[in-house]
């Protein structure tokens, strides 16, 4: 399923957690990692040399020294990614670190992209966005946003899901990592089974309002509300029965809410007692400005989020139907 895995590389803190991600899904996947260095700085040393008055050869010179030492620096990291037996090669390109990086995945025909993040937050990171975000928005690709692990890349997967083909892509592949993790033996560190937590945020249709707590209402909506869960219940089971896995326990959940919002609150209320190592989730990939203003769940995630985030692209047909 990730045969090829794309790695954005500046040789940041971040960097080398997308680093560390990256091998460890290669391993788990047996995928070849591609290593890429965008040749940004150089422009910004040339700027620099420029303003503070050095000559044309002293400029040439600067950038030269600065592509040789990240040159080897890049090696460097491809030779500790081939002693752990990773297959790897190097790409350098310029420009602008997103749009390469989206380029460089459609070239290579990439499976996955993985990169670091700043995790800016506030307002200047809802203005400003980030290169993490921006490749999340105008890639096709599957993208890994890595952030710091204090363990090995799996122990508990949340999987958001709204039963379309493009979440339960996400599943799958959340499936096959945590399936080649278990069958690895002994590096998730403990025996207990690896969880993937299926959560689907479910909400009345639209008009219906003054809905508090949608758990305490009587009457009709009480009705409607039973009838919306017992559906979800139902979609949840045939998922979980579908995707059972040896060694990987997957859990079906369902509440009233915002899927965005939803997905923050149980990371943030299970970060000190059982955190989550990853969200794997799909997104539906509108573009252009509607996609500016709206935003999405993928990307609310993305950008708050305290584990890494794994977006997917999904096909237009579920994997349970192409089984039939």
């Amino acid at each position: 399923m990730l045969e090829t895995i794309l790695v954005a590389i500046d040789f940041s803190q971040q960097s080398e957690h997308a680093m560390d991600r990256a091998m460890a899904v290669a391993e788990a996947m047996g995928s070849k990692l591609v290593l890429l260095w965008v040749e940004s700085e150089e422009k910004q040393a040339a700027s620099s040399a420029a303003i503070y008055g050095h000559s044309v050869p002293e400029i040439e010179r600067l950038i030269m020294e600065l592509h040789t030492e990240s040159a080897a620096r890049l090696e460097k990291l491809a030779d500790q990614a081939r002693q752990r037996g990773l297959k790897v090669n190097t790409r350098v390109a310029s420009g602008h670190p997103d749009e390469v990086i989206v380029t460089m995945a459609e070239t290579i025909d990439a499976d996955l992209i993985v990169t670091g993040t700043k995790g800016l937050t506030g307002v200047k990171r809802f203005f400003l966005g980030s290169v993490a975000e921006k490749v999340v928005r105008m890639s096709a690709t599957n993208v890994m946003v890595a952030r710091q692990a204090s363990r090995p890349l799996l122990r508990r997967v949340l999987v958001p899901t709204d039963f379309s083909a493009t979440s339960e892509a996400a599943l799958r592949i959340a499936v096959a990592l945590a399936g080649r993790v278990a069958s690895a033996g002994g590096e998730t560190g403990t025996e207990d089974p690896l969880v993937i937590e299926l959560l689907h945020a479910w909400q009345f249709p639209p008009g219906t309002h003054g809905l508090n707590s949608p758990y305490s209402i009587e009457g009709p909506l009480a009705e409607l509300r039973d009838e919306i869960l017992a559906a979800g219940q139902a979609e949840g089971t045939k998922l979980v029965e579908f995707y059972a896995t040896e060694g990987c326990e997957i859990r079906f959940v369902q509440e009233h809410g915002v899927a965005a919002a939803l997905i923050q609150d149980r990371l943030e209320a299970q970060l000190e007692t059982e955190p989550y190592d990853l969200v794997v989730m799909g997104t539906h990939g509108y573009r252009g400005f509607r996609r500016f203003l709206l935003g999405s769940a993928a990307e609310a995630t993305v950008r708050h989020a305290p584990c890494s985030v794994l977006v997917t692209h999904g096909d237009s047909q579920t994997p349970r139907e192409a089984s039939r």
